[in-house]
């Protein structure tokens, strides 16, 4: 076994530092009625849990993701991500709350048999991404406007192999042994567009929200542009609850003043002209498979919140990213997304 690398570190400070948050959320939550505390409880519905026009800053949050395909019952392709964010807010003016995101993450890809230490050549490499995201959020009870940068390594430096060794340790299950071949150091810069309209309807003491998200990817390591749909049923969450189904950087800090719930239906489609990962760029002898024009991601999830923490669950399901000369790889992969998000302010 490696020894732990920085992917390993990240993966435990992630859990450390939310653990901590989660403790000390309960003795820095403001009193209601106090600057900066709670909306009244006398009439929590107007504002789906959203502080008042009154106050001028909305909570911020510390958000962790974690997404994995053994939620799933499988361990291939996109394999294993989690990140550590801080959502900052800027200012609430006219219904817009603008906020700033900032994220270090870490993501892995094996191919399905990954006890060999010569993987197949007719599927995925292995990859490792390490990466700082850097984003503004701009939101209204109608739409959201997201701009977010993403830059960062991809290859050994980016520590994939000691943080999945660790998982594998922690989870009980062998050690993979193909990280040898996987792709070399190289720079990751994205920017990513995203802009969403929500709207929501008032049902017999349930809110039904529709969601549509544009979405649009360009750098050295991803490029695609798509779009997504879905439904949210919830009980006092915002509108813009919904658009962080269809994408987690997408997600607001809110605070609800008693218990909300929700419960999601979504599905996409992109085009996709770039993919460093499946098009294994800077290997010698790069696997036989070829990049797939388009992607279809299925969503469904459930949320709960309380006034010091939410936590959501969001189960995928998309099509395979590549295709290779006999096709002899399953049509679609799985995985689960567990968030934590922890509001302070």
């Amino acid at each position: 076994m490696r020894p732990p690398g920085a992917g390993a570190l990240l993966f435990a400070l992630a859990a450390s530092t939310l653990a901590a948050s989660a403790l000390a959320a309960p003795l820095a939550a403001a009193q209601p009625g106090e600057a900066g505390g709670q909306p009244s409880e006398a009439n929590p519905a107007e504002d789906g849990g959203q502080p008042s026009e009154a106050d001028p800053r909305p909570p911020g949050a510390v958000q962790l993701l974690v997404e994995n395909d053994t939620f799933a019952g499988l361990d291939r392709w996109f394999s294993h991500h989690h990140a550590l964010g801080l959502v900052f807010p800027l200012a609430r003016v006219g219904g817009r709350a603008l906020e700033l995101r900032a994220a270090l993450g870490q993501a892995m890809y094996t191919p399905r048999n990954i006890q060999r230490e010569e993987p197949p050549a007719r599927d995925h490499p292995f990859a490792g991404h390490l990466y700082l995201e850097l984003g503004a959020t701009l939101g209204a009870p109608d739409h959201t406007l997201a701009l977010r940068l993403r830059a960062g390594v991809v290859g050994p430096a980016a520590g994939g192999g000691p943080t999945q060794d660790a998982i594998h340790t922690l989870l009980g299950v062998r050690l993979p042994r193909g990280w040898d071949t996987q792709l070399p150091n190289q720079a990751a810069v994205d920017v990513a567009l995203r802009g969403a309209l929500h709207r929501r309807w008032r049902l017999d003491g349930v809110d039904l929200t529709a969601a549509l998200l544009a979405t649009a990817d360009v750098g050295n390591a991803s490029g695609r542009a798509g779009g997504a749909a879905g439904l949210m049923l919830s009980v006092g969450l915002p509108a813009r609850a919904a658009a962080g189904f269809l994408d987690p950087t997408l997600a607001l800090a809110f605070r609800c003043p008693r218990l909300c719930a929700a419960a999601f239906l979504g599905a996409a489609a992109e085009g996709v002209w770039l993919d460093l990962f499946t098009e294994a760029r800077g290997l010698d002898e790069p696997p036989a498979i070829t990049r797939r024009p388009w992607r279809a991601p299925f969503r469904g999830g459930l949320l709960l919140a309380g006034r010091r923490a939410a936590v959501r669950y969001v189960h995928v399901r998309r099509s395979r990213t590549f295709s290779t000369r006999d096709d002899v790889h399953p049509r679609w992969h799985r995985w689960g997304a567990l968030e934590l998000l922890v509001p302070f302010g």
